[in-house]
């Protein structure tokens, strides 16, 4: 019995070792993308979950005037951040160097996720100063929403990594949803006709 426990509880270390990003604890790219498709595979009608990349601004500079180890540091500091704000269902993972994916599992309405993804770009957010410069790093992060704007991971981190440029170009420390002006009202309007009992007779 003891060696057949031994066994199930290095088997479970290295599942979860290879799940894991070693850095800062969060899942790994693998999987988080499986873990995102599971979830989408496996989802029920009339579900609304969000995708969230979040890129640092200016983590080049850390690493260049502050060095390697400061920027592992900031890592680690953003993947807490990040996991003080995203709790339960939620999956949060690193999938690059500076980079992280956060999916949210059957949110309310879309104006919820703004107003999380508002709390990241705010919690995201440091300031470094050495001999030669102050370094700023921030946050940029990109929504995208199921159903709306895709069916599987690619779609909607496609649409999410641009909705990321999009607010990198507008001046960075921001957020930016996909096409939010025709997302909203397309989401507006497919509530208002599943819920209103004349569409039932």
């Amino acid at each position: 019995m003891i060696n057949i426990q031994e066994k199930k509880t290095k088997e479970m270390e290295l599942l979860l070792r290879a799940e894991k990003d070693a850095l800062t604890g969060l899942y790994n790219q693998g999987a988080t993308m499986q873990l995102i498709q599971n979830v989408l595979s496996d989802d029920k009608p009339g579900a609304l979950h969000a995708l969230m990349i979040v890129d640092l601004d200016n983590f080049k500079e850390v690493n260049d005037f502050l060095g390697h180890a400061k920027g592992d540091k900031v890592l680690v500091d953003v993947a807490k951040a990040l996991s003080d704000i995203f709790k339960g269902s939620d999956i949060v993972g690193r999938i690059g160097g500076d980079e992280f994916v956060v999916f949210m599992k059957n949110i309310p309405a879309i104006s919820d996720v703004e107003i999380v993804a508002q709390k990241v770009v705010e919690d995201v957010n440091y300031i470094f100063q050495n001999e030669e410069k102050e370094i700023h790093l921030t946050c940029s992060a990109g929504v995208s929403v199921y159903p709306y704007h895709g069916s599987g991971y690619e779609e909607l981190f496609g649409k999410a990594d641009k909705a990321v440029y999009t607010a990198k170009a507008n001046g960075k420390c921001g957020y930016r949803i996909y096409n939010a002006a025709t997302t909203m009202v397309y989401h507006a309007t497919r509530k208002n006709t599943e819920y209103n009992p004349e569409n039932s007779m």
